[in-house]
């Protein structure tokens, strides 16, 4: 699948199409991880060296990641949530590229938000994912998953 859909787009746009999108890409990642280093509360987790980035609160009383999720969200932006640690994850494409300038000044905004509201915390996914977090026991959350799951996707209810 991969392997195959970047012979086609390297076939497709050319060479120089195609280190163009990857330079573009590589901007984009290298102007967010800035950004990300700019904002005192954040921290990059690994070292990314290409266009998947994830960070981290290192405030999470201050700003709790999952909440600042909510807040990109709201603004457009899709990261996924993730835990131990509690982050955010993001790929980031050459379709980002126009939009480079916005995603940074929006992650300075939405910390504002986050930081000026508390009671963000305790809504939408920071909620949710901060529940499943105190749940003491992977077995009783397995087992809560199965129940849910299968009412969920059982046929007519039943």
């Amino acid at each position: 699948g991969a392997i195959a859909a970047a012979w086609a787009s390297l076939n497709a746009m050319g060479e120089n199409g195609y280190l163009d999108q990857a330079k573009k890409a590589m901007q984009v990642s290298e102007d967010f991880k800035a950004a990300i280093n700019a904002v005192p509360e954040l921290q990059i987790v690994g070292s990314p060296c290409m266009t998947i980035v994830c960070f981290k609160s290192i405030k999470p009383k201050s700003v709790n990641a999952f909440a600042l999720g909510d807040a990109m969200q709201k603004k457009g932006w899709k990261m996924s949530r993730q835990q131990n640690p509690d982050s955010l994850h993001v790929t980031l494409m050459p379709v980002h590229y126009p939009a480079r300038k916005k995603l940074v000044s929006d992650l300075k905004e939405a910390v504002e938000i986050v930081k000026k509201q508390p009671s963000l915390n305790r809504e939408g996914t920071a909620a949710m994912y901060g529940m499943l977090a105190q749940i003491p026991s992977n077995t009783k959350l397995a087992d809560f998953l199965k129940i849910l799951f299968s009412r969920m996707f059982m046929k007519n209810g039943n």
